[in-house]
């Protein structure tokens, strides 16, 4: 399974690590709170934000791939019932996306849209056809043609244009956090330097939400 299509898995387990965090923090927050803890806190509903977009983005843009793959591959299912049963699961995804509500800034991520994004990684794996030990059947590889015809580059790079300039951000106010601290404060809050640092410099997306999720792992 390639690195791009684990990006919707790997943003579950990192909002999951999220979110148990930030109810942890709100329920011990106090007026001395540290202002690591509050940077934190901050930092983690900043990311809760830009992650939530992703998933919608996923979301939206796998049903409109998945509808031109019906559409294109319907007529052709007539007598063949092994590609009528692998079209349900892209009709299924269909309707499910359907069902999704717009959401405004600042109003909790839906869950629905972190399981739609986890089903999309899913089924993008069940037949991607890319580099794998076992020969598929036509209708495997006339289904991954079709799915990548239809924009799967397109929703691939859009995902990592997102995180890119989530990350571009995020940057931007851990500088702010470093700012306001004093040299003593730099000092006692040195892990969570070695951990920014640890997500500045890894090389992929898979590796930065990895290491992002290992600090809050530790802290909380």
């Amino acid at each position: 399974m390639g690195q791009k299509t684990h990006l919707a898995l790997l943003f579950i387990a990192l909002l999951a690590t999220i979110a148990v965090a930030a109810e942890d923090s709100s329920s011990s927050s106090s007026s001395e709170e540290s202002k690591e803890t509050r940077a934190i806190r901050q930092l983690l509903s900043f990311t809760m934000e830009h992650i939530s977009r992703i998933t919608e983005y996923i979301a939206a843009e796998g049903k409109n791939i998945f509808e031109k793959v019906v559409q294109e591959l319907s007529p052709l299912k007539e007598g063949n019932e092994e590609l009528r049963i692998k079209l349900l699961n892209f009709t299924e995804f269909i309707e499910d996306a359907g069902k999704l509500k717009p959401r405004k800034e600042g109003q909790p991520f839906q869950l629905e849209s972190l399981m739609l994004s986890a089903t999309f990684s899913e089924i993008m794996d069940a037949y991607n056809t890319t580099d794998t030990a076992v020969k598929p059947t036509i209708e495997t590889a006339l289904i991954w043609a079709t799915i990548t015809k239809n924009g799967l580059d397109a929703l691939e790079n859009g995902v990592e244009t997102r995180f890119a300039d989530y990350l571009s951000e995020f940057d931007k106010k851990f500088k702010e956090f470093d700012s306001s601290l004093t040299p003593t404060e730099r000092q006692e809050y040195g892990k969570i330097f070695v951990w920014y640092n640890s997500v500045k410099n890894a090389s992929t997306i898979d590796d930065k939400l990895n290491k992002f999720v290992d600090y809050l792992n530790q802290k909380f």
